[in-house]
């Protein structure tokens, strides 16, 4: 068997792998949503059970990202999405679901550097536009509707103190778009032609401690050795700016990108994964430098703390994952160490610092969280999350 045939044969087996333990989750920390504006359900969760995996094309749709007081978990069950917070550290969690709109095709959740979330849905079969709810300070706002559809990526939209950012996708262009009056008014910040099938690996965020620093992914690929679509701005999102001169060697399909919720003491951070002939590569990039690339054989799942620091895992059929991290201080990859401890396939992490995170693994097609101490060297098993159907 040739290394080309190996390679289709291994890919096939994680496929059928993946399909066989049936859940797809989004891990996010943020802060919890009122109470006042859903129901939920309490409760020490010690049993699991199995859901089903959410895919778009052939590509999971997966994100890792943090915030400031607990852990939510987005997990897709059949044929609906659900969410779950988690605010001590994974060991108990709490159903959260936003009600009035039927979440069965995927959900995206920023928060905003003052507490304020917002919960985007994907437009499902024959909806034009997609649903956006924000939860402020003070309770629950209206829906905001988006005049077409958000970007099927979990980091489809952002909330800041500007206002309401989402990420629009057509058929042939992803655009920026902007609301301060709850959808009223839409204000088109920036567009990029950009096939749909790049939309998924678009993303927006801003810097939570340096709130007019942010970044967005719209569309992007690397094409001749260049970057492209890769846009950053110093105003808090009322201008965007293409970044430039960001060289990844040849021409490859960009398949996710990442922005985390701080850039350390950068003007703009991100990272973008894709496609080198029989792996995948990830690079971080800030106005200083391009990392080297770390290969992974599958697509890597990517999360990060609250300083700036990106931690990328791959996974491995037979093989422990393992864990390498992006240091903002260094601005350079450790070597990828083994996650000892860790039973099945990490689906998603995050992290509240370097040393302490959270990952959930799908273990047989179980939601089993594990929590580690010293930055993802070691872990432990926490508990399981049993997900709940909720109509809607």
């Amino acid at each position: 068997m040739g290394s080309k045939d190996l390679y289709g044969f291994r890919k096939k087996l994680l496929r059928i792998y993946m399909m066989k333990h049936n859940f797809k989750l989004i891990l996010l920390l943020g802060l919890a949503f009122l109470t006042s504006c859903q129901t939920a359900t309490s409760a020490s969760v010690t049993t699991t059970t199995q859901a089903s995996q959410a895919t778009f094309g052939e590509l999971p749709l997966w994100s890792s990202f943090f915030g400031t007081k607990g852990y939510w978990a987005v997990v897709y069950v059949d044929p609906y999405w659900v969410s779950y917070y988690s605010g001590d550290n994974g060991k108990h969690w709490v159903l959260k679901t936003p009600t009035g709109v039927s979440p069965r095709h995927g959900i995206a959740i920023s928060e905003s550097s003052a507490g304020e979330m917002a919960v985007g849905f994907f437009a499902y079969a024959e909806q034009r536009n997609s649903t956006i709810i924000e939860f402020g300070t003070q309770g629950l706002k209206p829906p905001v509707f988006l005049p077409g559809s958000l970007v099927e990526s979990p980091q489809a939209i952002s909330i800041t103190d500007s206002g309401l950012y989402a990420l629009k996708g057509s058929r042939d262009r992803v655009q920026i778009l902007r609301t301060s009056n709850l959808g009223a008014v839409w204000k088109t910040e920036a567009t990029r032609k950009a096939s749909i099938n790049l939309g998924q690996s678009s993303s927006i965020g801003f810097d939570k401690a340096a709130t007019q620093n942010g970044v967005a992914l719209l569309g992007p690929l690397v094409s001749r050795g260049i970057l492209v679509g890769a846009y950053t701005t110093d105003n808090g999102g009322l201008s965007w700016t293409p970044i430039k001169n960001v060289k990844i060697q040849g021409s490859h399909q960009v398949i996710a990108s990442f922005v985390p919720k701080t850039f350390a003491s950068h003007s703009f951070e991100f990272s973008v994964s894709y496609t080198v002939g029989q792996t995948f590569q990830t690079v971080v990039v800030t106005p200083n430098t391009t990392t080297a690339p770390l290969a992974t054989l599958n697509p890597p799942v990517v999360g990060g703390d609250n300083q700036g620091d990106i931690a990328v895992v791959n996974n491995t059929l037979g093989q422990p994952s393992t864990l390498a991290w992006f240091h903002a201080s260094t601005q350079a990859f450790t070597p990828a160490v083994a996650m000892s401890g860790l039973l099945g396939v990490v689906e998603t992490i995050a992290f509240s610092s370097l040393s302490q995170g959270v990952a959930i693994t799908n273990n047989g097609g179980n939601l089993e969280v594990y929590g580690t101490s010293n930055g993802g060297q070691s872990w432990s098993k926490i508990s399981a999350i049993s997900p709940v159907l909720q109509t809607g």
